[in-house]
């Protein structure tokens, strides 16, 4: 079984949304305006940081997002939030992109490039670990102004987390894992450092009150020890071993933090209401290539 770690934590909030997601193949018919923001911004970055990276050169990150947010709302539907709207995510967009080059200067971070001279971003990683094979794409692999390994996550939310989220999140869990199983091939002895770069996207303000958009200073934190990998490991296998027995019940919680509220198919869940969703055969995306 291939498990991902966005599907890991789909399987942690709700194992019934997960199979209606995963191994039904039921999918929102209109993409969600924050997943397609988060898109655009990564693919933004990604190409900012390669230029940057090969030539030293920084290209313009606004024109750039612009481009990118125009062709993502022509090309597909683009559902919104109550107080949210094309224009408005556009100019978050640009304000922080604005904002990103300082920020990453002020990171002291330097991506690490491969033999070939191509920069380690975007970076897909499929580790086979027993009975699972464990899937990822990791957004940046560094090295700080201490010559110390880091991965990188980029994230676009609405609030800040914790550093205790950064200590404990099993996505960086997992880029470690993938990291560390082809290190030698990267030629580094180890990973040093975790860490999110979060891209705050508060509204553009029209009367100068608030905060606005904004780049939250990079906080990075220890590697996981052996014990902590190992029990993300087994969670995977026993996450397995429900999907393969079909052990995937509902689970709605309480009322204040229930995953119902954002779940894309909870209509479906619910009622049998299929309105608004597409299904398609789930197939899982084949190896590219083995390492």
């Amino acid at each position: 079984m291939r498990i991902s770690p966005s599907a890991s934590l789909k399987f942690d909030d709700c194992p019934h949304a997960y199979k209606l997601q995963y191994v039904d193949g039921y999918r929102s018919e209109a993409a969600s305006c924050n997943l397609v923001f988060g898109t655009v911004m990564h693919s933004t970055i990604e190409e900012y940081l390669i230029e940057l990276t090969k030539s030293g050169k920084e290209s313009d990150m606004m024109a750039i997002f612009d481009e990118k947010w125009t062709d993502a709302r022509s090309s597909q539907t683009i559902e919104y939030g109550a107080n949210m709207d094309g224009d408005a995510m556009k100019d978050i967009g640009i304000e922080l992109c604005n904002q990103f080059p300082e920020a990453w200067r002020n990171s002291g971070l330097m991506v690490l490039i491969d033999d070939d001279g191509k920069p380690l971003l975007e970076l897909k990683l499929v580790v086979k670990k027993g009975a699972i094979t464990l899937s990822m794409k990791l957004d940046a692999l560094c090295m700080n102004s201490d010559g110390e390994i880091v991965v990188i996550d980029f994230k676009t939310p609405s609030s800040p987390s914790t550093r205790s989220m950064a200590i404990a999140s099993d996505q960086l869990t997992a880029y470690q894992i993938g990291v560390e199983s082809i290190a030698k091939k990267l030629g580094i002895h180890k990973v040093h450092k975790l860490g999110f770069m979060e891209l705050i996207k508060n509204k553009v303000s029209t009367t100068g009150r608030g905060r606005g958009p904004y780049i939250v200073p990079l906080e990075l934190v220890n590697t996981r020890s052996v014990k902590q990998k190992n029990e993300y490991l087994q969670k995977l296998y026993w996450m397995a071993e429900d999907v393969e027995r079909g052990r995937m019940p509902r689970r709605a919680r309480m009322g204040h933090n229930s995953p119902c509220k954002l779940c894309d198919v909870a209509t479906l869940c619910q009622s049998g209401n299929d309105i608004g969703l597409v299904k398609s055969e789930y197939k899982q995306k084949p190896v590219e290539a083995p390492l």
